[in-house]
């Protein structure tokens, strides 16, 4: 903390460090109680899961994610033993592919990037991934947001929409070929 008692951006790792996951118990910076608990308020009423990690250790997590991802809350008790990229190569339907994306998501904290991944379910689900980097006012990486959506019925309208297409078009390829014969 800063020696007058007010939240000094280097300090954002220690504060937020046993956050929402463990027991609500937030550690909430001198000067943003109102702010912050509008933010929690905001992000607990998102359908989107959104997760906060410092490194690779869940800092912050709504209830969206940890229902997009099957997470029991019990299972963050310690979320540095939590991995959620070993998590979320678990409930892929490939696992390679998702290796590969995933490490471009965990190898560079500092870019924005979206991935859709497969997750094997009984019926195919799909889930896109969005990580954004999150920094201090002083432009310091703090760790990276991480967003989670279930995009299941957006990629069956996309396949509807192909299949159809598809279909209209060997429908009217059919009569052409006949006719040139």
């Amino acid at each position: 903390m800063a020696n007058d008692g007010e939240w000094a951006p280097e300090d954002a790792a220690l504060s937020f460090q046993n956050s929402a996951i463990i027991d609500n118990s937030y550690m909430i910076p001198t000067g943003f109680t109102r702010e912050y608990h509008v933010l929690a308020e905001v992000c607990a009423s998102m359908s989107s899961g959104f997760m906060l990690l410092n490194q690779q250790r869940v800092i912050y997590s709504n209830p969206s994610a940890l229902r997009l991802l099957r997470i029991a809350k019990n299972d963050l008790v310690s979320p540095q033993e939590f991995d959620v990229r070993k998590h979320l190569l678990s409930l892929v339907a490939d696992p390679q592919q998702a290796h590969a994306e995933l490490d471009r998501v965990w190898l560079h904290p500092d870019l924005e990037y979206s991935t859709d991944l497969a997750l094997a379910d009984a019926a195919v689900r799909w889930l896109r991934i969005r990580s954004f980097p999150v920094h201090d006012d002083r432009g310091a990486l703090l760790g990276r947001g991480v967003l989670f959506e279930d995009i299941t019925l957006e990629r069956s309208a996309v396949e509807a929409r192909s299949e159809t297409l598809a279909l209209a078009a060997h429908e009217l390829k059919t009569p052409l070929a006949i006719i040139k014969a």
